[in-house]
């Protein structure tokens, strides 16, 4: 399920989830956004090189800072 394909729900849980981990509504939604969007880039065929910068690579690829994107996909 694409949750930001239902308004309604989608809204919800970005609230629920921003005040359980004390962060912005913002920052919740953002970080459900790229984590989509690394899911669909790990399915495309070609040879492409991706490099990250900051926060994003340790999080995301070395999953070194706790996320919250696992329960939100």
């Amino acid at each position: 399920m694409q949750l930001h394909n239902h308004k309604e729900i989608f809204e919800t849980i970005i609230k629920t989830v921003a005040e359980e981990y004390g962060l912005s509504e913002f920052q919740v939604e953002k970080d459900y956004f790229v984590s989509l969007f690394l899911k669909e880039l790990t399915k495309l065929k070609s040879n492409i090189q991706v490099v990250f910068k900051g926060g994003t690579s340790l999080s995301k690829c070395y999953d070194v800072i706790d996320s919250f994107q696992r329960i939100l996909i």
